[in-house]
């Protein structure tokens, strides 16, 4: 996974294949996708596709610490995700 659109694909799909699962659990490939130099441009695309996605939203804040990740959306200007209490509104 060189390029970062692979790496944002594997995000995208391990958050979409764990939503509702319950399993928290990383992986190494994970940790390579966002360890990298753009780690955090990487976190912040995963939050503005999960604005547009339930699925890839629940999976995000199963995998991600949610204030870590709108932390690093907030970075490159893309809005943070809503705390859990304002979805049930």
């Amino acid at each position: 996974m060189d390029t970062f659109e692979k790496r944002l694909s594997y995000a995208v799909g391990l958050c979409r294949r764990r939503a509702g699962t319950k399993n928290k659990a990383s992986t190494r490939d994970l940790c390579n996708c966002i360890e990298r130099h753009d780690g955090e441009k990487l976190m912040s695309e995963l939050v503005r596709l999960a604005h547009r996605s339930q699925k890839l939203n629940t999976g995000v804040r199963l995998l991600f610490c949610v204030d870590h990740i709108n932390k690093a959306a907030a970075r490159f200007g893309v809005p943070p995700l809503p705390a859990l209490d304002a979805l049930k509104s």
